[in-house]
């Protein structure tokens, strides 16, 4: 989910997923939603730590016997599951929505080109710094990528209110919620570390 938001923001792409017999895990954010955290108060250094929280989501889906997974994050969420994607060649696919070069520290263009599985980004055009952002990291990516720009300033949440982008994001899933992995992703010898200069500037 995006700053300030939780997993709230989630429950109709949970229950239709799970009306698919998908299953499906939403998480708050440490400092957001049932976290006894401030994200308000959260230096640069603390927001990187969003990727963790992320590894926690993908280790508790495992103890759960359920490895092949796709992840959907919005804004800096978003973010965070491009740098975590980056080091887990076993995520399935992205789906990143309204994305940014940089949110709160937390950089995608170091780390795109290292993801080798599908991912689709879904911005609004006429939210220019997602947009523009958005654009940079399709370019940087180098497996199997889409981008949708629709015609709307919204970003995040406001988003994946759409009709639109919901049918994108579900549309993502069925393509590659499975063991489609492409070939590429099966080569990839090298995670990005935090001092990769920028791509894209």
């Amino acid at each position: 989910h995006q700053l300030g938001g939780s997993k709230e923001e989630y429950i109709e792409l949970y229950n239709t997923f799970g009306a698919a017999n998908y299953s499906v895990l939403a998480l708050d954010f440490r400092g957001h939603g049932e976290s006894d955290l401030d994200y308000t108060q959260f230096t640069d250094e603390e927001w990187q730590k969003l990727v963790l929280d992320v590894q926690a989501a993908r280790d508790f889906l495992a103890e759960q016997g359920i490895y092949k997974v796709v992840i959907v994050g919005e804004s800096i969420g978003a973010n965070a599951a491009v740098k975590f994607a980056a080091q887990d060649g076993k995520i399935l696919s992205l789906v990143l929505i309204s994305p940014g070069e940089e949110y709160h520290g937390i950089k995608t263009l170091p780390y795109a080109p290292f993801i080798k599985n599908p991912v689709r980004i879904i911005a609004g055009i006429k939210d220019e710094y997602s947009a523009t952002s958005s654009t940079r990291i399709h370019n940087a990516l180098k497996g199997v990528k889409d981008i949708k720009l629709l015609q709307t300033d919204a970003h995040g949440r406001e988003l994946l209110k759409s009709i639109t982008a919901k049918q994108l994001v579900a549309e993502w899933v069925e393509l590659y919620g499975d063991a489609k992995i492409n070939k590429a992703s099966e080569t990839s010898s090298e995670t990005p570390s935090e001092t990769t200069p920028e791509n894209g500037n």
